[in-house]
């Protein structure tokens, strides 16, 4: 899984709060290596370009997306 800085640093971070045995199942890798990327909106407004990936996950608060999960095309 690869999550672009800043938030990067905030999911693993966010991601030790896990129960260890669902943390357990988390790899973070470089970008060109991800199966998925893993990503909040945060500091960003504007949607994820194609390229990205297909996006496989969505959370939405009141109709707004807060973290999204997208599968890299070929994996």
């Amino acid at each position: 899984m690869y999550s672009p800085w800043p938030s990067g640093h905030l999911v693993y971070t966010n991601s030790l709060i896990l129960p260890p045995t669902d943390r357990a199942r988390l790899r973070f890798t470089n970008h060109p290596n991800a199966d998925y990327i893993l990503t909040n909106y945060r500091y960003r407004t504007q949607p994820f370009p194609d390229t990205t990936g297909r996006e496989v996950h969505t959370i939405r608060v009141n109709g707004v997306r807060i973290l999204s999960v997208f599968q890299r095309s070929g994996k």
